[in-house]
């Protein structure tokens, strides 16, 4: 259930009710306490500080901040140590331009769950702003969750933090969810399917990134989803994002590691309906035991994929990519990179890559070097191809227009069935020894 973590802060301890355009706060320093404010009106303000002065600690308070009404501002502090603290803030009716933060910073969390702490924002209405940070050295077993019901919440972009955002960065053993235009949790419907269109989220957990969860669920059409699990000894995280609706969709995650340093057993899923979406994950430098799948399903058109898990080296690594499966759709796009920039290195092997596209003028760009890999091609229906990796652009000029294998033993399989139509293609090379390769193609 949403904010099942908070359930139980019924008994207060300090409490600040405000109506019109007053601005309501509280202090508190020390441990078990609760501090709530309540709030209706336009344009109000409410702070919640909890926060450790030594030797006082912070552990187990409760901050709690109720708005009701449009261009709110509510912020809740438990930094500097605190531990199994639990801070809400709900903004709800027909709100909008509501702004909500929550920082529980600074060492903050603990060894186990039941020492970590709880943050969530539940925010109704459109253009809503929400900030969730757990952030710094020794900040672990922390939880965050957004809620937004709406249309036009922060979209992020390239090199910018949206305003719909969680930060858990340096830190480990995290769980962040965001959830954009529906009361939907781990495929439970709580509330009315949304329609909510064109909102953005981001989740930060870099900087030596270990074991956290990262989840984001956005429904309808042109939403933005971002999530970056890379740094130093980026592993064992997990990330999950999907997108319903029509299409416009983008999902872009990063679990790479850095120059001399591991990304490892990192799983990163997206799942996008419709059309034109785009999907993106990168497991850079080191890549070992990484799993990526993402589905781009029925009646998706113009839809394009890219996986990439190549550096320095890339072991044990498994990619599997289906579009439009079990329905009408074309022209989308997959690209699978596997491998080191050496081909015969012997710290690049054992990748897998399976791609299925359904349908008519479906393209897959494949490169993988090392040793035994395997790539398994199906694609059904009319002027598909298999080649290189861009269509006009490859990564590097010097490839040929082929998809490649390059390095020893290793397998490519490649299954293309056509109706009356238009002729498939597959333009396939592999360099090196021991190499296996199949082409089927049926149909006219």
């Amino acid at each position: 259930m949403k904010h099942v973590f908070l359930v139980g802060l019924c008994v207060l301890s300090i409490s600040a009710a405000v109506a019109q355009t007053n601005v309501g706060t509280v202090t508190q320093v020390g441990n078990s306490l609760t501090g709530n404010i309540g709030q209706t009106g336009t344009g109000l303000t409410g702070v919640v500080s909890q926060t450790a002065s030594n030797p006082i600690t912070s552990a187990n308070n409760s901050g709690i901040i109720s708005q009701t009404g449009t261009n709110h501002n509510a912020l809740i502090e438990q930094n500097n140590g605190s531990t199994y603290n639990k801070a809400l803030i709900t903004q709800s009716g027909s709100s909008s331009g509501n702004v909500g933060y929550i920082t529980q910073s600074n060492g903050s969390g603990g060894s186990s769950a039941s020492l970590g702490n709880t943050a969530a924002i539940d925010q109704d209405g459109a253009a809503n702003r929400a900030g969730i940070f757990q952030d710094g050295t020794n900040t672990t077993t922390n939880a965050a969750e957004i809620w937004q019901a709406g249309d036009n919440n922060g979209r992020p972009t390239a090199g910018a933090r949206g305003d719909v955002y969680i930060d858990q960065s340096g830190s480990t053993s995290n769980r962040a969810e965001v959830y954009q235009g529906d009361d939907t949790r781990n495929g439970t419907v709580i509330g009315i399917a949304g329609t909510a269109s064109s909102n953005g989220a981001q989740i930060d957990q870099q900087g030596g990134s270990q074991s956290n969860t990262a989840v984001v669920r956005q429904f309808s059409d042109n939403n933005n989803a971002r999530v970056r699990q890379d740094g130093p000894n980026s592993q064992s995280n997990v990330t999950t994002i999907t997108q319903d609706g029509n299409g416009n969709n983008t999902a872009y995650v990063d679990q790479g590691g850095s120059e001399g340093y591991d990304s490892r057993n990192n799983q990163a899923t997206i799942v996008q309906a419709g059309q034109s979406s785009t999907a993106t994950v990168q497991q850079f430098y080191y890549a070992q035991n990484g799993i990526v799948t993402i589905t781009q399903g029925a009646d998706g058109s113009g839809n394009s994929a890219l996986a990439v898990q190549f550096n320095t080296s890339a072991e044990s690594n498994t990619i599997s990519i289906g579009q439009n499966e079990t329905s009408m759709g074309m022209g989308n796009v997959a690209i699978v990179l596997q491998g080191t920039t050496s081909p015969f290195s012997p710290t690049s092997g054992g990748n897998r890559a399976t791609i299925s596209q359904e349908d008519s003028f479906n393209y897959t760009g494949l490169f993988q070097t090392g040793q035994t890999n395997t790539a398994i091609i199906s694609q059904a229906g009319n002027g598909n191809a298999v080649t290189s990796l861009t269509r006009d652009n490859p990564l590097d000029s010097n490839l040929p227009n082929v998809a490649v294998q390059d390095g020893t033993g290793n397998r490519m399989d490649v299954g293309q069935q056509a109706n009356a139509g238009i002729a498939n293609t597959a333009n396939i090379i592999q360099t090196g020894v021991n190499q296996t390769t199949f082409i089927r193609q049926t149909g006219n």
